[in-house]
C-alpha cells in the first residue's frame, strides 16, 4: 500500500491550474488560486476569502465522481465528524458549500506540507522536536477519543505542518464514530506500517488502542528517519494469511 495514500491533503503547495468560471461563480466569497492537492476523487485548491484576506483550502468533490466511485458514505462521515473536532492539532473544517453538481469543503489551510516529506527531507529528528510532534498528535488524538471517534489511519502523510512549526491532523476519510459495545469494523485499514496486530491478524473488532499503536510508530519513524515495521510487517501480512488458509482447510 502506497505510504502516502490516496486522499485528497489539504497542505503543501502544487501546481497551478486554473478554475472554470462555474465553480468560481459557485464560490462568491473566495478567490480560487494554485491546486495544493490531487486526490481519487477530487482537488484541492488555494483560495482566498475575499473579505477577510485570510487563505483557506477548499475540497472539491464532484458528486458524479463520488457515486461512481461509492464513496459517498465516507464523505458524509468526514464531514460530520470534522464539524464536531475542534482542536489546535486538527484539522479545520469552516464550512461546506454544495451544489447540485458538487460539495467543497472549506477547510484550514496548512502551508508547511506533510510530517512524511518532512521526515525524509530532514532525516533522524533531534530527540526534543519529536517529544514535540509526538505530543502534539497524541493532544490531537485526545480530542478525536473524546469525542467517540477512531482515526484508524495516522501516519506521517495524514499529518500537517502549520506556519509555527506545529502538527495538524488530517484526512479522516477513514475514522469512524464508535459507541460500547465496540461492533465489528473492516480490518482494511491503516496504511501497513502502522496497523496494530489485531488489525494485522484481521480482527474486525478494536478500539482506541489502533490509533495508539501508529502513534508508537510514527515517533519510531521520527527518531529513525524511516518507518519502523517495513520488512517485519510484510513478513506478519504473509504469516497472517498463511494461518488463515490453513485454519480454512481444516475439517471441522
Amino acid at each position: 500500500m502506497d505510504h502516502r495514500g490516496t486522499g485528497v491533503g489539504v497542505g503543501g503547495m502544487g501546481d497551478d491550474d486554473s478554475s472554470s468560471s462555474s465553480s468560481t461563480c459557485v464560490i462568491k466569497s473566495y478567490e480560487l488560486k494554485t491546486t495544493v492537492g490531487v486526490g481519487s476523487f477530487g482537488k484541492v485548491k488555494l483560495a482566498r476569502h475575499l473579505l477577510a484576506g485570510t487563505h483557506v483550502a477548499i475540497k472539491m468533490l464532484n458528486r458524479a465522481r463520488i457515486r461512481e466511485l461509492g464513496i459517498l458514505e465516507k464523505v458524509r462521515r468526514e464531514i460530520k465528524i470534522l464539524k464536531i473536532l475542534h482542536h489546535p492539532h486538527i484539522i479545520r473544517l469552516y464550512e461546506v458549500i454544495e451544489t447540485p453538481s458538487d460539495v467543497f469543503l472549506v477547510m484550514e489551510f496548512v502551508p508547511g506540507g506533510e510530517l512524511f516529506d518532512y521526515i525524509v527531507q530532514s532525516g533522524r529528528l533531534h530527540e526534543n522536536e519529536a517529544r514535540r510532534f509526538c505530543q502534539q498528535i497524541i493532544c490531537g488524538l485526545e480530542c478525536c477519543h473524546r469525542h467517540n471517534v477512531i482515526h484508524r489511519d495516522l501516519k506521517p502523510g495524514n499529518i500537517l505542518i502549520d506556519k509555527r512549526g506545529n502538527l495538524k491532523i488530517a484526512d479522516f476519510g477513514l475514522a469512524r464514530a464508535f459507541a460500547v459495545p465496540i461492533k465489528a469494523y473492516t480490518h482494511e485499514v491503516i496504511t501497513l506500517w502502522y496497523r496494530a496486530p489485531e488489525i494485522l491478524l484481521g480482527s474486525k473488532q478494536y478500539s482506541l488502542g489502533v490509533d495508539m499503536w501508529s502513534v508508537g510508530c510514527i515517533f519510531a519513524e521520527m527518531m529513525r528517519g524511516g518507518p519502523l515495521w517495513v520488512r517485519l510487517r510484510s513478513f506478519i501480512c504473509r504469516s497472517a494469511a498463511w494461518s488463515c488458509s490453513i485454519a480454512a482447510c481444516r475439517v471441522p
